[in-house]
C-alpha cells in the first residue's frame, strides 16, 4: 500500500503465507514478491552508503509490523538470502540486504532521492484472501461444469438429460470425481445398479445386431467366425481403455460376450487335442470363449478328421514349444489335409506342482514328456529321489495324482481346478518366457488384417543350390521370413517338405509375387493359409 504525502512502500502478508493455510486446497504455490531495487537519482553513484551490522543494538524508527510478518519477532524475520528490504524516513533511506560472506542482515543508508520505487506489478501485488477464495470458486465451478454438463442434480437423486443421440442414461463421472466428500457406499452401490441395468440392455442390443449380421453371412454361405473382426474389435476397445481395468481383462471380458453372441448365431463345436484340462484346451477357451461346445480329440490326426468331415466347425492343435520345438505330427498332417490355418493362438505355459500331500511326502510324480523337458531343472533340484511316471498328457497326469496318496503331478491351473487338486507350486518351468503357440484350423482364410502371417509347405527337387534359390524370392521381395522347418516326405528316401512361415498375406502384392517366384524353383508349393498375426 502507499500514503498520499509520503512514499512509504508497506510490505503486506505474502501470497505463501495465505496458501499455506490453505494447503489442502491449493496443490501449487505462489512465488513471493519479486525484489525491486529503487531507481537512484542522477549523480547519485559516487555516493558510498554506510553500513552497519544489525547485531549491534541501535534505534530503527520503523514500526515492525511493516518489516516482518509477526509484530513480536525482529524485522529481520522476513530477510531472506538474496532479497532486500526497503524503509523510507526523512531525509534518507535505509536498505536491510543479506550478506552472503558475514551470513547476516546488514543495514545500509542512502540520501533520500525525490524518485518514487517502481511501482509493484501484477503478478507481485499481495493476494487477498477473498480473491483467492473466488479463484478456488471458479476453479471447482469450472470442473464441475466440464465433467457434468448435461444433467440437473440435487443431494441424492441424479436425473441426467438424455442424449437421443448417444442413448446415454446414466453418467457416474461426477460421483468419481467428487467421492471423496460427497458420495457414500448406498449412493456408489445405486450408481452402480444404475450402470449394470444399462450395460444389460446395450450387451442385448449388440447380440442383436451380431444376430442379423449372422443372419446375412448364412444366407451367402460365409462363415460365421471372423478372426479379423475379433481381432480389429479387441484393438479398437483396449485403444479406448482410459483404465482402471487392464487391457487384458477387457480382452477377457468380450472374449466371453462374442463367444455369447456366436453361440447364439450358430450352434458351434470346437475340436481340440487331448482331454478336458489340457494346455490345448485352455487355448481354445482362450480364443472362442466358454460358451461354445467343445469336443476333445484323443489324437491330432482325429481333430483334422473331425473338422474335415464337418462334425466340428473349427479344430485347435499345437504346433511348437518355445523350449521344446516343432510338433512333427501337426505339420505332417498337412501333407494330406485340405484345411486351412484360419488363426493362431499364443498361450503362456505355466507348468504347476499339484498335489493333496505336502512336498516332502510325494514319491511319484506323474508328468508328461513335454512338460517334463520343460520342468526337468526344477524338478532335479526340488524333487530329486521321487519316481517319474509319463502320460499321455497334463490332464491324465493331475486325474493319476487326484486318486493315489502321496502323489504328484506336473500340470496348468485348469487341471487343478477340474480335479480338485492344491497347486503347491506356480510357475516351475525352467524358461519363464516358455509358450506354446496352437493353430485354429478351418475351410477359409480370413482376409488381409495388415499385419498377417502365411504359412507354406514347398517341396523342391534335389540339387546344388535348390533351397538358397527358392528362399531368393523373399528376399527380392523384401518378405521376413519368421520359420522354416524341414520334415521328410515319407513318400521317397531323402525327400523333405519345407514348411515356411513369412510376414504377409497371401492376397498381398509382395507376397502374391513371391509365391509365384517360388513356384518357379519348387517343384510343390502349397499355402497352409494366411491369419492375423499372433493376439
Amino acid at each position: 500500500m502507499e500514503k498520499k504525502g509520503k512514499r512509504h512502500q508497506c510490505h503486506g502478508t505474502t501470497a505463501s503465507q495465505v496458501i499455506t493455510s490453505l494447503a489442502t486446497l491449493v496443490q501449487t504455490s505462489y512465488s513471493k514478491l519479486h525484489q525491486i531495487e529503487p531507481s537512484p537519482r542522477a549523480g547519485a553513484a559516487s555516493y558510498q552508503p554506510s553500513t552497519i551490522s544489525l547485531s549491534t543494538p541501535r534505534p530503527f524508527p520503523v514500526r515492525l509490523n511493516q518489516a516482518s510478518a509477526h509484530p513480536r519477532k525482529p524485522f529481520t524475520h522476513n530477510i531472506r538470502q538474496g532479497r532486500s528490504r526497503y524503509i523510507k524516513g526523512a531525509g534518507s533511506t535505509r536498505r536491510v540486504q543479506w550478506d552472503e560472506r558475514a551470513r547476516e542482515p546488514h543495514l545500509s543508508t542512502f540520501p533520500s532521492s525525490p524518485c518514487p520505487p517502481k511501482p509493484l506489478a501484477k503478478e507481485d501485488r499481495p493476494i487477498s484472501l477473498f480473491a483467492l477464495f473466488c479463484g478456488f470458486l471458479r476453479i471447482f465451478a469450472t470442473n464441475i461444469f466440464q465433467h457434468w454438463p448435461s444433467y440437473q442434480h440435487s443431494t441424492l437423486n441424479f436425473s441426467p438429460k438424455v442424449n437421443q443421440d448417444k442413448g446415454i442414461l446414466f453418467d457416474s463421472s461426477f460421483f468419481l470425481l467428487h467421492s471423496s466428500f460427497l458420495v457414500n457406499i448406498p449412493e456408489h452401490r445405486k450408481a452402480i445398479d444404475k450402470l449394470d441395468a444399462q450395460i444389460v440392455k446395450l450387451l442385448n442390443d449388440r447380440t442383436k445386431h451380431v444376430l442379423a449380421i449372422g443372419e446375412i453371412k448364412l444366407k451367402a454361405g460365409e462363415e460365421i467366425y471372423a478372426p479379423h473382426r475379433e481381432r480389429a474389435v479387441l484393438q479398437r476397445i483396449c485403444g479406448q481403455n482410459a483404465g482402471p481395468i487392464t487391457n487384458e481383462s477387457l480382452r477377457a471380458i468380450y472374449r466371453e460376450i462374442m463367444s455369447s453372441a456366436l453361440s447364439l448365431e450358430k450352434s458351434m463345436t470346437i475340436a481340440y487335442f487331448g482331454p478336458e484340462a489340457t494346455f490345448t484346451h485352455q487355448a481354445a477357451i482362450k480364443k472362442f470363449g466358454s460358451s461354445l461346445l467343445y469336443s476333445p480329440q484323443k489324437t491330432i490326426s482325429d481333430v483334422f478328421l473331425e473338422v474335415s468331415k464337418n462334425r466340428a466347425d473349427y479344430g485347435v492343435v499345437p504346433v511348437e514349444n518355445s523350449t521344446e520345438g516343432v510338433v512333427t505330427h501337426t505339420l505332417d498332417m498337412f501333407v494330406d489335409s485340405d484345411l486351412k490355418i484360419v488363426a493362431q493362438i499364443i498361450l503362456p505355459v505355466q507348468q504347476c506342482l499339484l498335489s493333496k500331500s505336502p512336498r516332502k511326502q510325494i514319491k511319484k510324480l506323474y508328468v508328461h514328456p513335454q512338460s517334463l523337458a520343460q520342468c526337468r531343472g526344477w524338478i532335479q533340484n526340488n524333487l530329486p529321489h521321487v519316481e517319474i511316471i509319463e502320460t499321455s498328457s497334463n490332464a491324465r497326469s493331475a486325474e493319476f495324482a487326484a486318486k493315489e496318496k502321496n502323489s504328484a503331478a506336473i500340470a496348468g491351473v485348469l487341471a487343478a481346478e477340474k480335479y480338485g487338486l492344491p497347486v503347491l507350486e506356480q510357475d516351475i518351468q525352467d524358461n519363464a518366457a516358455n509358450a506354446t503357440r496352437f493353430l485354429v484350423l478351418g475351410r477359409k482364410c480370413s482376409p488381409a488384417t495388415g499385419n498377417d502371417r502365411t504359412s507354406l509347405m514347398v517341396s523342391m527337387t534335389d540339387k546344388v543350390g535348390a533351397l538358397h534359390h527358392a528362399l531368393a524370392a523373399f528376399r527380392r521381395n523384401r518378405i521376413n521370413l519368421t520359420k522354416i522347418e524341414s520334415r521328410p516326405s515319407k513318400r521317397r528316401a531323402w525327400e523333405y517338405f519345407f514348411f515356411i512361415d513369412c510376414d504377409g498375406h497371401q492376397e498381398d502384392k509382395r507376397v502374391a509375387k513371391a509365391i509365384e517366384q517360388l513356384a518357379q524353383e519348387c517343384s510343390f508349393v502349397k499355402v497352409l493359409g494366411s491369419y492375423p498375426n499372433s493376439d
